[in-house]
């Protein structure tokens, strides 16, 4: 009879493929986390550039800057593609504006070891002060696409 000798170690060993998968899939969903918090932190001041944006395309075509309740944005530039594009990425954006409004605490909270603590202030004063310039509405372009 053949003896077999059993080694006992303190720590369990466990396959080498498993915990390389589980670690990668973490951190990717880690980065998604971190992207889309980013996204959310500065989706108020998206939608300020691509109003400004649509503004300054609608004042290249009809030739004076869009005035509230005269220019129709809708309607006053028909058949340019990118005048449409930059009118129609507001709305998405403000859906993100909506929705960050109550995850983007929560994102705060999940990822608030992953940032130094500068950055973290760093994106919620970005966000605040995007929804007071979308609140102050300077030069009342809001004014001007809700018309």
């Amino acid at each position: 009879m053949s003896r077999v000798r059993v080694i006992r170690t303190s720590v369990p060993v466990q396959p080498a493929i498993a915990s390389t998968s589980s670690s990668r899939w973490k951190q990717i969903g880690i980065v998604i986390l971190m992207v889309l918090h980013h996204l959310l932190a500065f989706s108020p001041l998206l939608i300020v550039v691509a109003l400004y944006a649509a503004s300054w395309r609608a004042e290249g075509l009809i030739g004076h800057w869009p005035q509230p309740m005269v220019d129709d944005p809708w309607y006053v530039i028909p058949d340019d593609g990118l005048y449409r594009f930059l009118l129609l990425s507001i709305f998405p954006l403000l859906y993100c504006v909506l929705g960050a409004i109550v995850s983007l605490p929560a994102l705060t909270l999940v990822l608030w070891r992953r940032y130094p603590l500068l950055w973290t202030v760093f994106l919620a004063v970005i966000f605040v002060g995007g929804l007071l310039l979308i609140k102050s509405d300077p030069e009342q372009r809001f004014i001007w696409l809700m018309d």
